[in-house]
């Protein structure tokens, strides 16, 4: 855990780059001129960490309160601001797509999706299903960056060059 002391400039630069980042991969609604002028003073106060600590808290409890947040709780997510910015706005477009079309055909979709693993049982509701569906996004993503196969590129909550993985040898052969 960073101390403090170890907040300096450097850290509040990254702080705001993952503000600018995300604002320009997703929409904040109404939220996004107080979002803006509140990164805009953190901006202006990376130099001063008591000030930047309390600026960071107001923008935290702002972040908190849209949806597809970069506020997560745990340990920082291994990407760089832009490349978590863009996976975020592609999940969360396909979590509501998946929402919206689960929420449609709710009773013929909870008969028969059910949740992967030794969950067991059903979906509580389509928001559920579709938050299953982010969190499979966002794997899915990063195994492509991994791979290669995607450079995290995005537009409009669309993933842009992304390559398909190649089928396995087993499903060639059939």
């Amino acid at each position: 855990m960073i101390t403090m002391t170890e907040k300096d400039e450097n850290y509040w630069n990254d702080k705001t780059a993952q503000v600018d980042a995300w604002m320009d991969h997703n929409d904040a609604g109404s939220m996004k001129p107080v979002m803006e002028a509140q990164n805009a003073l953190l901006k202006a106060n990376v130099g001063n960490p008591t000030e930047a600590e309390n600026i960071w808290a107001a923008i935290r409890a702002i972040a908190k309160l849209l949806p597809n947040t970069f506020i997560r709780p745990g340990r920082a997510p291994g990407l760089n601001p832009e490349l978590q910015a863009s996976v975020d706005s592609v999940a969360h477009r396909v979590e509501t797509a998946y929402a919206e079309f689960y929420d449609a055909h709710w009773e013929l979709l909870s008969a028969i999706v059910l949740p992967h693993g030794k969950t067991g049982g059903h979906y509580a509701n389509a928001q559920d299903a579709a938050s299953y569906m982010n969190d499979r996004t966002v794997r899915i993503l990063k195994t492509a960056m991994k791979d290669g196969r995607w450079e995290g590129k995005s537009e409009d909550g669309m993933p842009t060059e992304l390559v398909a993985p190649p089928m396995p040898e087993v499903a060639q052969e059939e």
